[in-house]
């Protein structure tokens, strides 16, 4: 009681009210009678632009006594969100043993990742910047991105994609989608390779192909091998000499983490993240992901997108997530790409993604090896309303077409 009862005498003595307002919401104190004083001071503050002065205050609470405290307000706030996360801790153990006893492992452990969860957010810090103050930094930034024409995201190695999205950038729910089998995973993995080549750590949650086939699609993108042949081990031997130099050399590059969580919620994917600490992470795909918070159809998808906007802002990484088009509405033999409205599930897909990426191909552009894609959103610029790929996985081709028709990369 006395650290939330000092909690009020700061407020009172320092007239510091506004990081009270923004970080300590009155449910994380426990003495009634202070939870209703500290609801007073907020309400006063938020009418009057002002502290209420020791008098209103015991005019109000007839059982206070002021008493000057000059500590700073921010040392009771920082107190009592460290008590609310040990008391987080408590519950989660508690909780956690009741329903293990009573429901089971699984279910046990959802429930505590879920909390966790939870109190990890609560331990994030918002970050204010006066962006009068920040122009040496911001300078400094222009230089580093003219050095590399202007790229500030990570690279998706098509440079029409980077060209107006800046590559994939932190904070940023990049969604991919398309049809079922139309190659949104292979892209996916193409992306996912081609930001660790360029030196970024990658995580990659499959819900759909085993390790082995990410291994396999990563070994034929990394080190431009066929992946019909790799699969069948069919190398020729110049190809399975230049294999074999790259497995060896594998291990002094940056890591790229497969992790394939059996039953992958919210709070799975927030513990990966914060676990391998990944400058990009790729989750293929949101079908897969059980929304931990029970809702239903419509409302699964809607909950579990926001939650991954959510944790893209709050972990400062580029989150990218695989979705699917609609048969309903779009099929497969469409010579065109699809558009948000045509995208499975739930309008927040396209709401809370900051770029959508679409990917198409007929059966016509599969059997000459063409993939179509486009950018059709993109919240900081233009979009691409569609780009020929050459798309030949038994050559290990797969980039743009240039004006002669050849792989760019």
């Amino acid at each position: 009681m006395a650290l939330e009862v000092d909690l009020i005498h700061s407020l009172i003595t320092n007239k510091h009210i506004v990081p009270a307002l923004k970080k300590l919401p009155a449910e994380y104190l426990q003495v009634p009678e202070v939870k209703v004083m500290y609801g007073f001071i907020i309400d006063y503050f938020k009418k009057y632009k002002s502290s209420p002065t020791p008098q209103q205050l015991k005019e109000k609470f007839p059982d206070y006594e002021h008493k000057v405290e000059t500590t700073d307000v921010d040392y009771f706030i920082d107190r009592l969100i460290e008590r609310r996360v040990e008391t987080g801790l408590a519950e989660v153990l508690v909780q956690g043993s009741t329903k293990l006893k009573e429901d089971g492992g699984l279910k046990a452990l959802n429930q505590i990742r879920q909390a966790i969860m939870k109190l990890n957010v609560l331990t994030m810090k918002d970050e204010d910047i006066d962006i009068t103050q920040n122009t040496d930094e911001r300078r400094e930034r222009y230089i580093e991105r003219s050095a590399i024409k202007g790229l500030i995201g990570i690279p998706t190695g098509l440079p029409s994609i980077d060209n107006i999205t800046n590559g994939f950038k932190k904070k940023e729910l990049i969604t991919i989608c398309g049809l079922t089998a139309v190659g949104k995973s292979f892209l996916t993995t193409c992306f996912a390779v081609n930001a660790w080549k360029e030196g970024y750590k990658v995580l990659f949650l499959t819900l759909e192909m085993s390790r082995e086939q990410i291994e396999e699609r990563f070994d034929c993108l990394a080190a431009n091998l066929s992946h019909y042949e790799l699969r069948r081990a069919r190398l020729a031997q110049e190809e399975l000499k230049r294999y074999n130099e790259y497995l060896e050399g594998l291990k002094v590059r940056p890591p790229f983490i497969v992790s394939s969580p059996i039953d992958c919620t919210q709070s799975v994917i927030f513990s990966k993240i914060q676990e391998h600490k990944p400058d990009i992470c790729f989750v293929d795909y949101i079908d897969l992901i059980r929304d931990e918070k029970e809702g239903r159809d419509f409302y699964k998808t809607a909950n579990i997108i926001g939650d991954l906007k959510m944790f893209a802002n709050a972990l400062n990484i580029p989150l990218v997530v695989v979705a699917q088009i609609s048969r309903q509405n779009f099929s497969r033999e469409v010579e065109d790409l699809p558009s948000l409205e045509n995208i499975a599930s739930s309008h927040r897909i396209p709401r809370d993604s900051d770029v959508v990426i679409a990917v198409h191909q007929t059966h016509k552009q599969q059997e000459d090896n063409i993939m179509m894609l486009g950018v059709i959103k993109n919240r900081d610029g233009k979009l691409l309303r569609k780009l020929d790929l050459n798309w030949d996985l038994d050559h290990g081709v797969i980039g743009e077409k240039n004006e002669k028709g050849g792989p760019i990369i």
